[in-house]
Parts: C-alpha cells; sequence; structure tokens
C-alpha cells in the first residue's frame, strides 16, 4: 500500500525557508483538488477513496468509495460535485494517468475548467494529500473495522461529514464573515425555511445561513433587504427531513386530523402571501 503522505510541518528547503503551494486559492471554486488515496484491502483487493476538495474553504465537495481508480470512476465524481456546485475555474491532480486521459481532458475542455498538474514528487502541491492525513487520523480505524462494502461507503459517508463540520487550520487568519458556514449553521437556516413554509435541501439554505452570518457580524443591518435564492426541494433529503422534524407535531392518521392540517396549512399559505404583496 503506498504510504499517505505525513508531514505536521510546512514542507521546507533545505534551508529551512517554507516552500510556497503552487496552486493558492484566493476565493472559492478557484481551484479544486482531486485525488485517490488506496483505502483498505478487501477480500484480497483494494477499495479506493476519491474525492474532490475546494481549496478555499477546504470543503469536501463530493467524495466517493471505488473499487476501481480508473476514469469512469473519476467521471463519475466530477460529475456529482459540478451538478452541485457548477464549475471551478481549475482542477489541480497530479500526472496520474487518469487525469492525462484524453476523456478527462476532453470533458474539463467542454466545461471551461483548465486542468493544472502538480510538479512530480512534489505531493504538498494538492492540498487534498494533507486532507488524505486527517482522514487516516479520523478514519481509518474505522474502515479497517468494516467487512463489506457497503459498510466502507457507510464509513467513509461518517469521515466526509465529520471532515466538512471540523473547522480548519485554513480558516484561522481569515475574518469570520468569509468562512464557510458549518453544517448545523445551515440545518438551522433549512429549518428556518421550513417555519416559512419552504422545504428546501440543505445546500439551498446556504445563502441564508450565510446572510444570518452577515448580521450577526454586523456586515449586514438587519433591515437591509437580501434575496436568498431557493433552488433545489427538500424532498430529496429524506433523512434531512427526518431529523429536522424529530421534534415536529404529529398528527394522527384519520381523515379529520388530516382536513384540519390541510386548513391551517391553507390559512398559513394565504398568510404568506399577503405578507409577501406587503414587502
Amino acid at each position: 500500500m503506498p504510504p499517505p503522505w505525513r508531514s505536521d510541518k510546512e514542507p521546507q528547503n533545505a534551508d529551512g525557508e517554507v516552500k510556497q503551494i503552487r496552486y493558492h486559492p484566493e476565493y472559492r471554486h478557484q481551484y479544486w483538488f482531486i485525488d485517490v488515496r488506496y483505502l483498505r484491502k478487501l477480500d484480497g483487493a483494494w477499495v479506493y477513496s476519491i474525492c474532490i476538495l475546494e481549496g478555499y474553504s477546504r470543503k469536501m465537495l463530493a467524495g466517493m468509495v471505488s473499487e476501481y481508480q480508473d476514469e469512469i470512476a473519476i467521471l463519475q465524481i466530477l460529475a456529482a460535485a459540478v451538478s452541485d456546485y457548477g464549475c471551478p475555474t481549475g482542477i489541480v491532480s497530479d500526472n496520474g494517468k487518469v487525469f492525462t486521459a484524453q476523456a478527462y481532458c476532453t470533458v474539463l475542455n467542454a466545461l471551461g475548467i483548465t486542468p493544472h498538474y502538480i510538479d512530480k514528487g512534489k505531493p504538498w502541491q494538492n492540498l487534498i494529500e494533507a486532507q488524505f492525513k486527517v482522514q487516516v487520523r479520523l478514519s481509518q480505524a474505522a474502515f479497517d473495522d468494516t467487512k463489506t462494502f457497503e459498510a466502507i461507503q457507510a464509513a467513509h459517508a461518517t469521515f466526509i461529514e465529520e471532515f466538512n463540520t471540523t473547522e480548519h487550520a485554513a480558516h484561522q487568519q481569515r475574518p469570520v464573515t468569509e468562512r464557510t458556514p458549518v453544517d448545523e449553521a445551515i440545518l438551522a437556516a433549512t429549518r428556518l425555511l421550513g417555519r416559512e413554509g419552504l422545504c428546501g435541501e440543505p445546500a439551498s439554505a446556504l445563502p441564508l445561513a450565510a446572510a444570518l452570518r452577515l448580521v450577526e457580524h454586523g456586515t449586514l443591518r438587519q433591515d437591509e433587504r437580501v434575496v436568498c435564492v431557493i433552488t433545489a426541494a427538500g424532498i430529496k433529503w429524506p433523512s434531512t427531513l427526518a431529523d429536522l422534524t424529530r421534534s415536529a407535531r404529529r398528527v394522527e392518521p384519520t381523515s379529520a386530523a388530516l382536513d384540519q392540517l390541510l386548513v391551517q396549512l391553507d390559512a398559513r399559505a394565504e398568510e404568506l402571501r399577503q405578507r409577501a404583496e406587503v414587502q
């Protein structure tokens, strides 16, 4: 198994000077970073972790467990990230065959994404290498305890969630308002949307979460009008809906109770419509 890149310090030259990261993002979605990690062996065959990292926020945009490290797997995870977040300016990888293959390069060119490649022998130029070290520390024991491919997938999903909700050192030197809202803030915004009669998926609540944070830190005034576009329905995320509705009022499974609920919903919808007309 190829060893994970290990370093608790910034890479240095022989004279002690800290090496500069070649692809240093200055804004969100300027650079994505992609790579494949040997995860563990299952029934004598390797299982791989494939991830895409957004360089500025250090958010893991997409992650998957695969029995293959071929072009199809790479294009699958790229499609997942692009469908959720749009296209970055560029994407950084090593010089592996899957990242220099014609199919991969053709897709990037069609999407207007510039491929960037790290120098050979300099893994620190790909920011995701350090994140794989985090994966080793957070979840390797859980991966090693798995017995099935499905269990590995579940452990990997848990790692992605923990990674994205853990504060990163890269944020320490930034103003609070430039940090990515953590999942709890997004879920709180999703609940707020629900109280207003809007069922949006968590990702679509991100603009509201960001606006609330900007108000909290004085960047936006409370009386300013802000437009937050909700683009996706929450019905696509049943697990999130279940979490958000654990404390919801339960309705008896009877026609009378349903009729009463529909009357209440109609009244709420009319209230929201009138409020929108006033605004």
